[in-house]
């Protein structure tokens, strides 16, 4: 199957990330006292923020240390890693995630994410599901969903995923480039069927 032309991974990667971070690090408190345990947090959320992620990863695996068992840490450092193309230790810090929370919606979104850019489409559909089906809500999986139809060729599932998307929030971008992709495809197909007929 063919790779999903556009796929806008780093794009994708922040969306995860803020959702993977769903409890915010007390800030005031981070900062004012360095040595605070959510300070190399903080400060990782901060350089990611800032397009630094070489030190988002080195903060992130800072406050591992001290949080080994912070899944969303864990889940952040992934993201980090898959922007700097250091896809074999998101995979690691994915699956990590895992085996601490196994209900843990943004890890497998992540790891959806990671096998559709290994082009392991089958293995990217059953993240992304069991990711939707621990959050219904979960917009980055639906969004894999969507992008795993395209690549089957599944147009109508494809626009359905976008569409739902975009009713839980009508500002993800990525939502309408995933629709217009699978309005096309549909176009195509049409125009092929009448072609088919003519002859």
């Amino acid at each position: 199957m063919p790779f999903p032309r556009h796929l806008n991974a780093p794009l994708l990667a922040l969306v995860l990330l803020c959702a993977a971070l769903a409890a915010p690090v007390p800030r005031a408190l981070a900062q004012a006292q360095p040595d605070h345990p959510d300070a190399d947090a903080a400060r990782a959320e901060k350089l990611y923020r800032a397009g630094d992620m070489k030190g988002a990863a080195k903060s992130f695996r800072a406050a591992l240390k001290r949080r080994k068992d912070d899944t969303a840490l864990w889940v952040a450092l992934a993201y980090a890693l898959i922007h700097r193309g250091e896809l074999g230790d998101a995979r690691k810090a994915l699956e990590t995630a895992l085996r601490l929370d196994p209900n843990r919606a943004t890890a497998h979104a992540g790891l959806a994410f990671m096998h559709l850019l290994a082009g392991r489409v089958v293995r990217a559909a059953e993240s992304a599901r069991r990711a939707v089906e621990i959050e219904p809500r979960n917009i980055d999986a639906r969004y894999v969903l969507g992008r795993v139809y395209l690549a089957e060729g599944a147009w109508l599932k494809a626009l359905a995923e976008a569409d739902s998307i975009i009713k839980l929030d009508a500002r993800t971008a990525n939502a309408y480039l995933l629709r217009a992709e699978a309005m096309m495809g549909l176009y195509e197909r049409a125009n092929a069927l009448l072609s088919d007929e003519r002859r």
